[in-house]
């Protein structure tokens, strides 16, 4: 029988992870292992931390905090090959959307590691206020790197023709 604490993990997880797989398609390239095995070690790192981790409803931040440090982590210790997004994926409905999204994920894959989780979240429509409280930056420095990494994707986009 499951514990209150481990339920209520479970079911945080449940409600997130939609946004944790995102972290690992855009960390972790289109490889379905390296995406399996880096969801799995974002839920450990999620799990150990959880009984420490003070609950003030504002679950997502802590959520993205730990997925993002946990694949940039995880990027540092593998390099991942850059393939095609999975077309049977259930987080893209119609091909026309999968092939725009798979365009923005090469795109994004070739960002370094913090330029990628803040255009995650950015993607995600997070607040500059809550993208600066998850990675450590200023709200203004938020706005200031979003602007460059719009340029640096039109830059890549413009030499290789993604779009």
């Amino acid at each position: 029988m499951k514990s209150t604490c481990e339920n209520s993990f479970l079911q945080m997880v449940r409600q997130y992870e939609s946004a944790i797989y995102k972290v690992c398609w855009m960390f972790a390239g289109k490889d379905k292992e390296s995406v399996r095995d880096l969801y799995q070690e974002i839920v450990l790192n999620l799990w150990k931390g959880y009984k420490n981790y003070y609950h003030d409803n504002k679950d997502y931040c802590w959520i993205y905090k730990i997925s993002l440090n946990t694949a940039i982590s995880n990027t540092r210790k593998k390099t991942f090959k850059a393939e095609s997004l999975d077309k049977e994926s259930d987080i893209v409905a119609t091909t026309e959307e999968a092939n725009t999204m798979e365009k923005l994920y090469e795109l994004v894959h070739r960002l370094d590691p913090l330029e990628k989780s803040i255009i995650y979240l950015y993607l995600e429509q997070r607040s500059y206020r809550e993208i600066g409280t998850i990675i450590g930056i200023s709200e203004t420095n938020v706005g200031t790197k979003i602007q460059r990494i719009k340029e640096k994707l039109k830059r890549i986009n413009d030499s290789i023709k993604i779009f």
